[in-house]
């Protein structure tokens, strides 16, 4: 008991307290019998919110009115969706188009008329009017579209654009100072005009930014995550593009690494600054006009295979004169963001999984504790000083943020989810249950603001006792290996539900668990000793 009440107040010394002061003005579920999903969110300048993602089967689209049905093409296959509410949420109008298929709508953009853009998956022959008219298009042979609708969701145009990996989608839909459309997809910036006829199609690599509505910057390596374009001894170079002809400009030698650099996210701030972050091990140097900002890592872990690299996460930012504004490291459990959103006040927020523990602050020690799988959203102000960091949504690997926009004071978040969530964010709960398996969450947020209280917390240091576990996964013995020098670690498992099922005490360099009266499950081991704490998995299979 005495072990178990010391990892308890131990885990109460390393959560932030952290408040918010946003209202949660709603939130709502979609969904029917098998994989409904959202990927996309809009606020049009009237309020309106608009989704796009993908339904199966027969979906209800007005949880907040009288039941509307939206019927999918066959049984147990997804059609790209689009959907238009107010600002109450209340439906105006909702349509599904597609194949026998499995296809999804990734992207969404709203211009000025209040015209409709979707970007989506398409396979073969398929009706792109959602009315009692026919428009046939086939997709073939990329498989992708750009479709246009109008403010009613009467259908305006079509046209085909380079294929776009979907899970998540590596696609992007931007508008110019002329009213064109460009959309990024498979390495290629595709140029159109208002009425979506193609004017030119260019090579360009890394998921571009449009700033100013004129100029394109993209990080050659880069592109969004869980997709990694490089990995190895190399530099980051910033390449400029005239949004007319899609000709370079400039080039610009940003970044680099000793070791290797992977992955990474673009995203441009509402002042036009560039943020780039992404994974690295060695010596990594951010290079401006007249500055040179350089982290390092040379984290090594251990396996019964040898040592390897471990890899931290950066984050960087330059303004548009090619100068670096800062740029900084996390440690070895940094929080991966896969969304990042910039705020009119400057204040920048990350969003992303959060799987068992986290340091969210790359200047510190602001850790955030999660028994099993979840999301967090953090805070951060115009240098990227940690403000705030909170966990939410649900307990399921599988709930995922599709997308969060701020507009002024206003917050709207998609995704799609199973089993039970959160979506307050306040010290109360606004719970949604999804029908098994999957569904989609939608919620509006008013005078977003997160607020944090410093905690009152011991340092401690995550990750520091290098230890390493195999084999896993296991039929139920697993072997714990730390640091020789490691004294007192306190041992403990827990399974995703937070419940511990077994704890000890060593001083011993080797360690072994007997999990084999347990069920097959994943598990949370835990080893705190001195000021140092580690979490990792461990999976049971039969």
């Amino acid at each position: 008991m005495k072990k178990k009440l010391k990892i308890f107040l131990l885990s109460l010394f390393l959560l932030p307290f952290t408040s918010f002061s946003q209202t949660l003005e709603w939130a709502y579920k979609i969904g029917g019998s098998y994989h409904d999903q959202t990927l996309d969110i809009v606020k049009d300048s009237l309020g309106n919110i608009y989704l796009t993602g993908g339904i199966c089967n027969t979906v209800n689209f007005n949880p907040n009115g009288a039941p509307y049905m939206v019927n999918a093409t066959g049984t147990d296959n997804s059609d790209v969706f689009v959907a238009k509410y107010n600002k109450d949420f209340e439906l105006l109008w909702a349509f599904a188009i597609g194949s026998s298929s499995w296809e999804v709508g990734a992207v969404l953009l709203v211009d000025d008329s209040l015209n409709v853009f979707v970007i989506g998956e398409g396979y073969g022959a398929i009706d792109f009017d959602p009315t009692s008219g026919i428009h046939i298009f086939d997709c073939s042979p990329t498989n992708s579209f750009i479709a246009k609708y109008n403010k009613d969701g009467a259908f305006l145009a079509v046209n085909p654009i380079p294929k776009i990996p979907i899970y998540p989608p590596n696609v992007n839909i931007y508008m110019d100072v002329e009213k064109n459309f460009f959309v990024y997809s498979n390495d290629t910036l595709s140029k159109f005009d208002p009425a979506l006829q193609l004017i030119w199609k260019k090579s360009i690599a890394g998921n571009p930014e449009l700033i100013n509505g004129r100029n394109f910057y993209s990080v050659r390596n880069f592109t969004t995550p869980f997709y990694s374009s490089y990995s190895g001894p190399d530099s980051l170079i910033l390449n400029k593009y005239d949004h007319s002809n899609g000709n370079l400009i400039c080039s610009k030698h940003y970044a680099f690494s000793s070791g290797f650099i992977s992955g990474g996210y673009i995203k441009k701030t509402r002042s036009d600054k560039l943020i780039i972050s992404g994974s690295f091990w060695g010596d990594m140097s951010f290079f401006g006009n007249n500055d040179t900002i350089t982290v390092h890592n040379a984290d090594m872990g251990s396996s019964p295979y040898g040592p390897y690299p471990l890899q931290r996460e950066f984050i960087a930012m330059y303004d548009t004169m090619h100068n670096i504004i800062w740029a900084k490291a996390y440690d070895a459990t940094s929080p991966e963001p896969y969304l990042i959103e910039t705020g009119d006040s400057g204040f920048i927020y990350t969003l992303g999984f959060l799987n068992f523990d986290a340091n969210f602050d790359p200047d510190g020690s602001q850790i955030l504790t999660n028994g099993g799988y979840g999301n967090y959203i953090a805070k951060y102000d115009s240098n990227f000083v940690y403000q705030a960091a909170a966990k939410f949504l649900g307990g399921s690997y599988n709930d995922f943020i599709g997308e969060f926009k701020l507009y002024g004071d206003t917050a709207v978040m998609c995704g799609h989810f199973f089993n039970t969530i959160d979506l307050d964010l306040t010290a109360s709960n606004y719970s949604l249950s999804a029908t098994p398996p999957e569904d989609i969450f939608v919620a509006k947020y008013s005078g977003f603001n997160i607020v944090t209280n410093l905690p009152v917390a011991i340092d401690m240091q995550v990750d520091g006792l290098n230890a390493s576990v195999f084999p896993n996964p296991s039929e139920g013995i697993f072997y714990l290996h730390l640091n020789p020098a490691t004294t007192n670690a306190l041992i403990s498992v827990s399974d995703l539900s937070g419940t511990v099922i077994h704890t000890e005490k060593t001083d011993m360099a080797d360690v072994c668990i007997n999990l084999s009266s347990y069920p097959a499950a994943v598990y949370i081991l835990r080893i705190i000793s001195g000021n140092s704490i580690t979490s990792k998995k461990i999976i049971k299979i039969n």
